[in-house]
């Protein structure tokens, strides 16, 4: 599994998944040439977004928050966590471009500590 931003498609492989709350698929990206499928259950609420991005919110408390919707929608992700196959190559993609704070972090993490069969590649 890796987790990239849409914006580098260098780094993405196998199938693609939005984990980003942009409804479009980005600038430049046309739904003909990427048509991939999104996991609901990861994507941080916009509020929390919106908030880290005017600076109302720290990194800590964005993480925090975003932790805390993961574990309302366990039901979810745990369901989500379940359906990956070690031996498919996928993708998860972000707005944020690599070294710049992001959920796809968090998300690593989670999949690297719940699915220790799945080797994950953060970008």
């Amino acid at each position: 599994m890796t987790l990239a931003s849409w914006y580098e498609p260098e780094n993405w492989r196998g199938k693609l998944f939005r984990i980003s709350n942009t409804a479009g698929r980005g600038r430049g990206l046309k739904k003909d040439r990427y048509n991939w499928g999104v996991v609901q259950c990861l994507i941080p609420d916009w509020s929390l977004v919106k908030a880290f991005k005017q600076g109302r919110v720290s990194q800590t408390e964005y993480e925090i928050e975003y932790r805390s919707g993961l574990q309302q929608r366990w039901s979810e992700v745990s369901a989500w966590l379940a359906s990956l196959s070690p031996d498919e190559d996928v993708t998860l993609l972000c707005h944020e471009r690599e070294g710049h704070f992001c959920h796809r972090r968090l998300v690593a993490e989670l999949v690297g500590n719940c699915r220790r069969d799945i080797e994950v590649a953060l970008h």
